[in-house]
């Protein structure tokens, strides 16, 4: 629900142009809403990928 909502608001937004300072470097960096999006996104594609590769190895035990 939550995402959907965010979505419907962010419809009218230039993601490419608003900008906000990134909390993780101390507000230096400026970062624009797109870039944010796409970089969530091969973040969270990286979690399963993770788990796939641990899951792979050798010395995984099984179930």
């Amino acid at each position: 629900m939550f995402l959907q909502a965010l979505t419907a608001r962010a419809v009218s937004v230039d993601a490419a142009r608003v900008r906000f300072a990134n909390p993780f470097a101390r507000g230096s960096r400026v970062f624009n809403v797109a870039t944010v999006v796409l970089v969530m996104l091969a973040h969270t594609r990286r979690h399963p990928e993770q788990a796939e590769r641990i899951k792979a190895r050798s010395d995984f035990p099984s179930a």
